[in-house]
C-alpha cells in the first residue's frame, strides 16, 4: 500500500500547493496512493524514525518515507519507470528544478501573503491559532494587514507570470504537447489560490487560463472535482 500524507483543512479541504504537486505527480505516473489527511497539529504524529515531521506531503512506500514534493517526484521517476517521464527525460531534471525555484521565489511568494487571511477561513478550527501565530511571525504583519495589500500582491504575481504566458502561446503545456512536473509546480500554486480564495490570480490572461483549464481536466478532472472557494461559497 502506497500512502500520501497530505495536509487537510476544514471540511476535508486538501489545499496545500505542495500536496497538489505530489498528487499530480502520482497521477502522471499512474500510481494509486491512499491519501491520508493530516491536520497541522497531527503532522508530528506521522510515523518516523528520527525527529518528528514538521510538514507534509510525505510519501510512504515499501517501508520508506519520502519527504518534500520534489523528492517525491524524483522518487516516483526513479522507481516507477513504466509511467511517462515526469521531467521529460534525464536532461529535463535541471530545467524542472529551475522552474521550481522560479515559481517559489518569483511568483508564489508575491501573491501568497495576500491570501493568508482567506486561508485562515479554510483551516480546521483546531489549527487556527497555530496558523495565525506562525504566519504572522513569518511575515511580520497581521493577516489583516497582509490582506489590505492583496491587490498589489496579485498584480505583481500577474506581471511575474508573463514569461509563462508567452511560453503557453506556443504550446499546450510547458512540456509541449503533454505536461511535465513544471506544469504541476505552477498549477499547484494556482490550484491553492483557487481553493482558498475568491481572488483571481490569473486574471484575463488567455494562454494561462486555457492552460489552467487543461490542467484541471487532466486525469479525469481529478483537480477540478475539488470545488473552488467561489463554488463552495455559492452552494
Amino acid at each position: 500500500m502506497i500512502k500520501l500524507y497530505d495536509l487537510v483543512g476544514r471540511d476535508g479541504l486538501h489545499f496545500s500547493p505542495f500536496g497538489w504537486r505530489a498528487r499530480m505527480a502520482l497521477a502522471h505516473k499512474g500510481v494509486t496512493a491512499q491519501i491520508v489527511p493530516v491536520r497541522f497539529g497531527e503532522i508530528a504524529d506521522i510515523p518516523h524514525t528520527g525527529e518528528p515531521w514538521k510538514s507534509v506531503p510525505i510519501l510512504e512506500h515499501d517501508g520508506k518515507m519520502i519527504f518534500d514534493s520534489w523528492h517525491i517526484a524524483t522518487y516516483l521517476e526513479e522507481n516507477f519507470s513504466d509511467g511517462e517521464s515526469l521531467f521529460g527525460g534525464e536532461r529535463g531534471v535541471a530545467f524542472n528544478g529551475f522552474f521550481k525555484n522560479w515559481v517559489e521565489l518569483s511568483v508564489h511568494r508575491l501573491f501568497a501573503p495576500a491570501l493568508m487571511r482567506e486561508v485562515l477561513d479554510c483551516i480546521d478550527n483546531r489549527d487556527t491559532e497555530y496558523f495565525r501565530t506562525s504566519r504572522e511571525k513569518r511575515f511580520g504583519k497581521t493577516l489583516e494587514e497582509l490582506a489590505s495589500n492583496a491587490d498589489a500582491g496579485i498584480q505583481s504575481a500577474r506581471d511575474a507570470l508573463m514569461p509563462a504566458s508567452k511560453a503557453l502561446e506556443r504550446a499546450k503545456f510547458f512540456g509541449g504537447e503533454t505536461p511535465v512536473f513544471s506544469d504541476y509546480i505552477l498549477f499547484a500554486s494556482l490550484q491553492w489560490a483557487r481553493l482558498v480564495s475568491n481572488k483571481d490570480v490569473i486574471g484575463a490572461d488567455e494562454p494561462l487560463q486555457a492552460w489552467m483549464d487543461r490542467c484541471l481536466n487532466l486525469f479525469s478532472s481529478m483537480a477540478k472535482s475539488h470545488l473552488s472557494r467561489r463554488e463552495r461559497d455559492n452552494r
